[in-house]
């Protein structure tokens, strides 16, 4: 199965449309979940980008969500790092190459 990299959610109030996308853009997952099985689906999930509309909702899955990047060790370190938050330190995990590639914080730098 192609590696999920990509995943756009719907929000409603019991029932939520979930879209995967792969790094062509193909659709590689459609699945529709109560309420009570969002973060669920989202634990087992191997880090990826995660689109929702913005409304009311979006900023309680946005924190659930971003809670989760505190459990990422990569992501935590990140966010010791002024002005950096849950939701760009997720996203630099999620793009960038890992730390062990690079030497210097300035390659590191450099490559973002």
């Amino acid at each position: 199965m192609c590696e999920i990299i990509t995943v756009g959610l719907d929000l409603a109030k019991n029932v939520f449309q979930v879209h995967g996308a792969d790094a062509d853009g193909h659709t590689v997952l459609r699945k529709r979940l109560r309420r009570d099985q969002v973060l669920t689906f989202f634990g087992q999930m191997p880090h990826c980008r995660v689109a929702m509309e913005a409304c009311g909702g979006a900023h309680f899955w946005g924190r659930e969500i971003g809670r989760r990047a505190k459990e990422n060790d990569i992501a935590r370190r990140l966010m010791t790092v002024p002005d950096i938050g849950p939701l760009i330190a997720t996203a630099l995990t999620i793009l960038a190459p890992p730390p062990e590639t690079f030497r210097k914080a300035r390659d590191f730098a450099a490559c973002v």
